[in-house]
């Protein structure tokens, strides 16, 4: 009988190790989704007295749509209509049109309806950023300086002064123009980008 007893109790003993170990693994594997959630959440900071908001770029795979993008932070985390989106806060994506509570759309420089002032160099040309699945950079006056791997930056009153666009590549004549275009090596590969930085002045 004694041995009896000493079996069940041995048993108990592991059916509730058994029975806390798994309660210990669920416990685990909820923290660790609650961990994931988190580093996938929105972050709001601010900056040299500006506000920058980070946020995830929604998947549009298969269909590769880089004229919008839909991103996880809306009106609730501070975006609004217009504010500018970046790449680190330094390079120039595109620029919100619409916001939802926790959503909001950019519209990118891949689109080919979109046009931004644009300076080139250090002497700080004038240009026009044509988008579209490879943007131009065009209306640059014949006589002033535009060469290969010159920088192209945003220069629209409705952005911070300076966010870097490209290098401008394949310099050309326009036909039948005084001006001169070229193309744009983006400064960042629209196939990887997985985060942006929205910027709240």
């Amino acid at each position: 009988l004694h041995d009896s007893e000493s079996f069940f109790d041995r048993f108990f003993e592991r059916v509730k190790s058994s029975e806390d170990f798994s309660a210990l693994m669920r416990e685990n594997e909820e923290l660790k989704a609650q961990l994931l959630s988190l580093r996938k959440e929105p972050v709001t900071r601010d900056e040299n007295g500006s506000t920058r908001i980070s946020a995830k770029i929604y998947s549009t795979y298969p269909f590769n749509n880089r004229r919008l993008l839909a991103v996880n932070a809306g009106a609730a985390e501070g975006v609004r209509s217009g504010m500018p989106a970046t790449i680190l806060g330094t390079i120039f994506l595109g620029q919100v049109t619409e916001v939802y509570e926790h959503v909001s759309v950019i519209r990118t420089l891949f689109d080919t309806e979109w046009q931004v002032p644009v300076k080139i160099g250090d002497d700080h040309t004038n240009g026009l950023l044509v988008g579209g699945r490879e943007p131009m950079v065009t209306l640059v006056a014949r006589e002033l300086p535009l060469e290969p791997g010159m920088e192209i930056y945003a220069a629209s009153r409705d952005f911070p002064y300076g966010l870097k666009i490209g290098e401008a590549t394949r310099i050309r004549d326009s036909a039948g123009t005084n001006f001169k275009e070229a193309n744009i090596r983006i400064a960042f590969d629209a196939g990887t980008i997985t985060d942006v930085v929205i910027l709240a002045r």
